[in-house]
């Protein structure tokens, strides 16, 4: 059995600064923090056995580079770590560790002066750790292919909002849908609040961008 750690550590950061007033930029690193709940927080493992699943921490790593006016390079890492208590025959507690790396190329429309709409194609890697002896395996990494599709819109001169849906196939297809509102707190410098829905999982993050 694999965690059911979400999905939700792939959503794309492709929402970006301002650089001018007629357009939103692509080139950026991102620092993020997030809270994750699974949909289910127990799940039968068989043999008289179960596995009660804790809400999952998860740091983010991020960064996009423009490549053209329509055209940009987009990658991240996220680590998660849950707690899990399984009760039946073996009982036992320990951690569920998630590391998911991220890599794609994105493609921008405009579609105003204030508004794009984006795309980004890539491969998804999903490693699992685990310290409990009710799983499968300890360890093991799961690469796919990742697509997402979304709208950015600067709402005014400080604010940017978001929305995507991302698609991702693992050893399971996975959809996620997000939204994200961002402040720039100067031309470098924004703060941005987050929250996704996946089909196992959602989740809330704060996160920083610094403009490149």
């Amino acid at each position: 059995m694999q965690p059911s750690l979400p999905v939700l550590l792939l959503a794309s950061s492709a929402s970006s600064q301002p650089s001018t007033a007629e357009g939103l930029g692509y080139t950026h690193v991102d620092f993020g923090f997030a809270l994750l709940r699974p949909e289910e927080e127990r799940a039968d493992l068989g043999g008289g056995s179960s596995a009660e699943f804790d809400d999952a921490q998860a740091l983010s790593l991020g960064a996009s580079f423009s490549l053209s006016e329509s055209f940009f390079l987009q990658g991240g890492l996220g680590i998660s770590r849950q707690d899990v208590v399984v009760e039946g025959i073996d009982e036992d507690s320990g951690t569920l560790e998630s590391r998911v790396l991220t890599l794609g190329l994105g493609a921008r429309h405009p579609l105003g002066a204030t508004v794009d709409a984006y795309l980004v194609a890539g491969l998804a890697s999903a490693s699992f750790d685990s310290d409990l002896a009710a799983f499968d395996s300890r360890s093991d990494t799961e690469t796919g292919l990742a697509l997402e599709l979304g709208l950015r819109a600067l709402v005014s001169s400080r604010f940017e909002a978001q929305a995507s849906f991302a698609r991702v196939e693992l050893e399971e297809a996975t959809s996620n849908f997000g939204g994200a509102l961002r402040f720039h707190a100067t031309d470098a410098l924004s703060v941005g609040l987050s929250a996704q829905v996946s089909d196992d999982a959602s989740s809330v993050g704060l996160g920083l961008r610094f403009a490149l």
